[in-house]
């Protein structure tokens, strides 16, 4: 069981997710999950993303989940920023994803936040598959000790091979296709708009070295579209991760020292090509949200997110309440 030195994060509000018999990700509870013939239950979590602290809050502070949870699974919790080796590998449509795996590392199948009572009824179905030996598999997912062992014995360090040609004009394909020429910025199957700033720094990239114009204006509209936006917090600075509307007025309410640090890049570059001055203005207020919101006045690090997330009784609330707090 998880204590107060608990490598874990969970939601600052009141919760009972640290009731649950986490594991971090390892070779060891697999093992476990082998010796015990229990399936994985892997949960992919972000420490900024307010669905996983409400599934904290709710789903993970159920008597009942918690109860199946510690009897019939391995649970492991992964946080995004810390392993995004495992996060790449299992993410499926954002954070929380739950992925169910078998005991040799075989893929079960993926799910997001869930209230209680469904998920109640996806662990009681997932342990009837598995013991009935009925759950389907959607393929191996874990490379044995061994073969791992094995790869790094026989293998030779070389160098990285340079991009080729024809692999840039691929991937310029794709963004092009995925350019939003109306309101700037780039398009997925899920209406949200992200930041996506090495998308552009690859579009200035080629316009450096190409001098087509296509990728410049694009990005130039972008960084306007995105500066001009509520995505940009004009009270408090700093850009906010994603909109849920393409037009970037819908946005959620954290901010990653990631984004801020890629987009300063973004706005500087398009500066020094453009020589535009609103560009420089956006990257002097991003300097400046870094070096007062996100940095740690007494140590002189930076906060790595910025969030609407206050623990209970800690802060005042409403109107006066003051600007969020920052959580590293």
């Amino acid at each position: 069981m998880t204590t107060s030195n608990s490598p874990f994060r969970f939601s600052v509000r009141t919760n009972r997710a640290n009731e649950v018999d986490w594991h971090e990700w390892g070779f060891e509870p697999f093992e476990r999950a082998r010796a015990e013939n229990k399936p994985v239950a892997l949960f992919l979590t972000a420490f900024w993303c307010g669905f996983c602290q409400r599934l904290d809050e709710t789903t993970l502070s159920n008597d009942e989940v918690i109860a199946l949870l510690n009897a019939f699974f391995i649970p492991i919790r992964v946080e995004d920023a810390e392993r995004p080796d495992v996060d790449l590998r299992y993410n499926q449509d954002g954070w929380p994803t739950i992925a169910f795996i078998t005991p040799d590392g075989d893929h079960l199948f993926s799910v997001n936040h869930m209230a209680p009572e469904p998920f109640i009824n996806v662990l009681v179905r997932t342990i009837t598959a598995v013991q009935s030996g009925s759950a389907p598999s959607a393929g191996p997912i874990e490379v044995e000790r061994s073969e791992v062992a094995a790869r790094a014995a026989n293998s030779d360090p070389v160098e990285k091979a340079p991009l080729r040609a024809h692999i840039v004009g691929e991937i310029a394909g794709i963004l092009e296709g995925l350019a939003d020429s109306i309101h700037g910025g780039y398009s997925d199957n899920t209406g949200n708009k992200y930041l996506h700033a090495e998308a552009n720094d690859f579009l200035l990239y080629l316009y450096e070295v190409s001098h087509e114009s296509v990728y410049l204006d694009h990005v130039t509209s972008t960084l306007q579209k995105m500066r001009e936006s509520r995505t940009f917090d004009a009270r408090e600075g700093g850009f906010f991760r994603y909109s849920s509307k393409p037009d970037w007025r819908e946005p959620h309410p954290e901010k990653l020292l990631t984004d801020q640090v890629t987009l300063l890049r973004s706005y500087l570059r398009a500066y020094v090509v453009t020589g535009s001055s609103p560009f420089r203005e956006t990257a002097n207020e991003l300097i400046e949200y870094l070096g007062t919101t996100l940095t740690d006045s007494a140590t002189g690090a930076f906060f790595g997110c910025q969030d609407y997330v206050r623990p209970e009784g800690l802060l005042p609330r409403g109107p006066s309440a003051g600007p969020p707090e920052c959580y590293r």
